[in-house]
């Protein structure tokens, strides 16, 4: 549905939307990384999941319990619960920036 390196710009576009003005942002660079390495604090990562599930149209009930440590786990709860059949990243990217 979607690779990892667009989900990947996808994320880090959601990511530089969810950091506060004047906090530096890490791009994540690889699928596996762990969000305290990329000094994602607890509300960063709600604002950030909130963005992606309403790019992937996952209900705002369902996206609560994901509970991702890393972005590849982020990834795949999304992906196993969106309704979508097919994924248009360029039209995603659009909506997050």
């Amino acid at each position: 549905m979607i690779s990892d390196e667009d989900f990947l710009r996808l994320f880090n576009a959601a990511m530089a939307l969810a950091k506060p003005v004047g906090k530096p942002t890490i791009n994540a660079e690889e699928i596996d990384v762990r969000f305290e390495n990329l000094d994602v604090d607890s509300l960063d990562l709600l604002i950030i999941g909130m963005y992606l599930c309403d790019a992937f149209s996952v209900p705002e009930a369902v996206g609560k319990e994901m509970k991702p440590e890393t972005v590849r786990e982020m990834k795949d709860f999304l992906v196993n619960n969106t309704p979508m059949t097919s994924f248009d990243v360029e039209a995603a990217l659009m909506v997050v920036v």
